[in-house]
């Protein structure tokens, strides 16, 4: 097993020496290193969430019907192009569960088809933990003083109780070994649809866009992030307390279906 960022952020182990692993020493790595990368994985979506259920609680969702639920579970991230989280467009940097107010500790990311994916389709994980400890003062003044608003937009993907309604998001949810980054970052490819919006009370239109361009652009450094380019196959477990992630928009001569699940941890 090996670090993947030089100051041990993420996790890289074969599958011989990860299905060795116990749920909870893989949860204490995760939790210190942010995530774990295995490669020739072979999972159905069954056998998939028969492995993460091992980890805590699965979350299932009320609404079986939401657009890319074939179960109630896992979510396929097919690229279908009417949709946007689980399409090809991109999606910013996020940690997953807050404007559905849903409580997610862990998320299972795992390949299932990947086809014409070389250079487009990645998924980028932030050690947020650390790019907070590093935050240039201008920046991180703003995200401890000032009052993020967040706006969600997809129909059919968001309750009636989260739209069209702009709701107060909190910055930070403290969890005492690390505080989660709750806020949304905004899309920068907006012409083929956007499912949420974030911005600052008070702030002009500009004001709000060179920040959250700016915040973007420091996260995606390379001393704090990892980008992943998938191959079929591919686990990534991350601990959503302590990362944000992302993904690169892919075009439509290519294949990719990754299976999601979201997890909270029993208290």
């Amino acid at each position: 097993m090996q670090s993947i960022l030089k100051h041990g952020f993420g996790l890289k182990a074969s599958r011989s020496f990860f299905e060795k692993l116990s749920p909870s020493v893989v949860k204490g790595m995760i939790k210190d290193k942010g995530f774990i990368l295995v490669n020739d994985m072979n999972y159905t979506r069954e056998s998939f969430a028969d492995m993460a259920s091992k980890y805590g609680n699965l979350i299932k969702f009320a609404q079986e019907t939401r657009p890319g639920m074939k179960s109630n579970q896992v979510l396929d991230l097919d690229g279908n192009s009417e949709r946007l989280v689980s399409g090809r467009v991109e999606l910013p940097l996020h940690s997953d569960g807050n404007i559905l107010k849903t409580n997610v500790d862990l998320v299972f990311l795992y390949a299932d088809e990947i086809k014409n994916l070389k250079y487009q389709g990645g998924t980028t994980i932030v050690d947020f933990k650390k790019a907070l400890e590093q935050m240039p003062p201008h920046l991180k003044r703003i995200l401890d003083e000032e009052q993020f608003e967040t706006l969600g937009i997809e129909k059919g993907y968001y309750p009636e109780g989260v739209e069209p309604y702009w709701f107060q998001m909190e910055t930070y949810n403290d969890r005492g070994w690390t505080k989660q980054f709750n806020i949304y970052l905004n899309y920068k490819e907006k012409s083929q649809g956007i499912s949420w919006i974030t911005r600052l009370r008070g702030f002009s239109e500009s004001e709000n866009e060179r920040f959250f361009f700016e915040l973007d652009k420091y996260f995606r450094k390379y001393e704090h992030s990892y980008l992943h380019y998938w191959k079929k196959g591919d686990l990534i477990i991350m601990d959503n307390r302590r990362v944000l992630h992302a993904r690169q928009s892919f075009d439509k001569g290519s294949t990719r279906l990754i299976f999601r699940i979201q997890l909270s941890e029993p208290i």
